[in-house]
């Protein structure tokens, strides 16, 4: 994980944040307390944060009142994400590795003057960059004229990892490839996965095709894809469309086959993964063979079944192996990037407690099988990061929603059905469990939400059934009870199936 803010610039951002999360009025002791610092450098980390928002064209502002403290007004349009773009566009780290990127890097003398800064700073943050480049399994030549020694492939993905964590879409950083000729390419990437981009993912690729490009109008070398088995159920079609348009933008004749197949690699380790249930509408053919990415997934397999007594559908299988495939594929060619910044989020949403560390003690259990094989050795990337996919993928496949079923619930109100639909929304906005609506009397019933104790309720219902009684206008504290007992039988659920579907050798884990 690198810190490309200063300290002083991570203290404002990180103000910024906490002051941003509630509509209220923070005491200095409260602000100096969570920052870690006296009340005379949180006075003076506000000013200079009303230093910098003079600059800003964010709708935002500090207000303050003696006794009660610092709020952020902020109106419609503000983001803290462009507050936080502003800062790391600001910092060292970020302008010496967008010079190198743009060729414009001379030297650490020329950085600092031209800066004002003193050379040993520029050196020390430059030795930063040296250590972050590492984990891309890439060297900083700090030589007469500093560089990025590696593939063409890693120094790619470090750039893309770079510019997406750091502007995440919000900027367009590369100068010598315009954004609107980038979009020529969504069309495309489009129709190779049969289904429309979103927002964030076409910004990703957009991103993609910015870092290929600059390189290329750089006249930096090509890549080299040859040492990665290809999965070419679509790379034809892909073929078709792509070597036109890259002879069109002047990629030498002997390099596009090359780039397109590196673009291939990109749409294959990057997509999405698959969902168990859902229809595949993205058939790339997974071919059972001998390459590196399926030996992986096959043993991993065959280590599920000894762990689990769990009889996958024919569908299951399939979206289970690719999506191994498509992680263990992605974990071979793109080394690294993976704690850029923060630490990689992982999804194990409304989790049991308990289960989350079950599932990671049977994930580590599995890992030391893989890590007992020679053949696996030298191709597993950092053992905690693919530990941690292995675990979100359990999490899916365990329990997914054929599994977990839905939460049948229940709503009384004296208003009748009129609002309804108004109650019903809150209910679905507080889990990621399918919720199905029936009458209270329902034998099967998991939780019936009322706004008044009505005698019959008590009287009728199961024994099983939670009840809330909330407000006839459920105010905050009535949702979050809503979400506490959702999740409540959410985990109740996790933990019947877990401890049906271990095998009886890991049985003690859950003892």
């Amino acid at each position: 994980m690198i810190k490309i803010l200063d300290k002083i610039s991570a203290r404002k951002l990180n103000l910024i944040k906490i002051m941003s999360s509630e509509t209220r009025y923070f005491s200095v002791k409260e602000l100096s307390e969570q920052l870690n610092v006296s009340n005379k450098t949180l006075v003076r980390t506000v000013e200079l944060l009303r230093e910098d928002m003079e600059s800003w064209e964010s709708n935002v502002e500090i207000l303050d009142k003696n006794i009660l403290g610092y709020c952020l007004l902020q109106l419609d349009g503000f983001s803290v994400k462009e507050i936080e773009v502003y800062y790391y566009k600001e910092s060292i780290i970020y302008q010496v590795i967008d010079e190198l990127f743009h060729n414009k890097f001379i030297d650490i003398k020329t950085f600092a003057s031209e800066r004002y800064l003193s050379y040993t700073v520029v050196y020390t943050h430059i030795v930063e960059i040296k250590e972050l480049v590492k984990e891309f399994s890439l060297e900083l030549e700090l030589n007469k004229n500093i560089r990025l020694k590696g593939t063409e492939i890693q120094i790619r993905y470090f750039y893309l990892n770079f510019y997406w964590n750091t502007l995440g879409g919000i900027e367009w950083p590369f100068k010598y490839f315009e954004k609107q000729t980038a979009f020529e390419y969504v069309d495309i990437i489009e129709r190779f996965y049969s289904r429309k981009l979103s927002v964030s993912e076409t910004e990703f690729f957009l991103y993609w095709i910015g870092t290929i490009f600059n390189r290329v109008n750089l006249r930096k070398k090509t890549v080299d894809c040859t040492e990665f088995h290809l999965y070419k159920g679509m790379y034809n079609e892909l073929e078709e469309e792509l070597t036109p348009k890259f002879l069109s933008k002047n990629i030498p004749a002997e390099s596009v086959e090359e780039e397109v197949l590196f673009i291939y690699l990109i749409l294959f380790c990057f997509q999405p993964r698959r969902i168990y249930g859902e229809v595949d509408k993205v058939h790339i053919r997974i071919e059972l063979n001998k390459n590196q990415e399926s030996q992986l997934s096959s043993f991993w397999m065959r280590e599920f079944y000894d762990h689990f007594s769990l009889n996958l559908t024919i569908s299951e299988q399939i979206t289970l192996y690719t999506n191994l495939v498509i992680q263990h594929l992605g974990l071979l060619v793109f080394k690294g990037g993976k704690d850029f910044l923060k630490s990689n989020d992982f999804y194990l949403t409304d989790c049991d407690p308990a289960i989350s560390e079950m599932l990671t003690e049977v994930v580590e259990t599995m890992t030391s099988e893989l890590f007992r094989k020679e053949e696996f050795k030298e191709l597993l990337p950092d053992r905690k990061i693919i530990e941690k996919l292995y675990q979100q993928e359990l999490y899916d496949l365990l329990f997914s929603d054929f599994r977990m079923g839905s939460i049948k619930v229940a709503i009384i109100s004296q208003f009748g059905e009129q609002v309804n639909q108004y109650f019903k929304n809150i209910v679905i906005s507080k889990t990621n469990m399918k919720i199905e609506f029936c009458d209270f009397s329902d034998k099967d019933v998991d939780l019936i939400i009322s706004d008044r104790s009505y005698s019959e309720i008590l009287h009728k219902k199961n024994s099983q059934a939670e009840l809330i009684i909330w407000n006839a206008h459920p105010n905050e504290i009535d949702k979050k009870k809503v979400k506490k007992v959702l999740q409540k039988i959410s985990c109740r659920r996790q933990r019947k199936i877990f401890c049906t579907l271990l095998n009886r050798k890991i049985k003690r884990i859950a003892n």
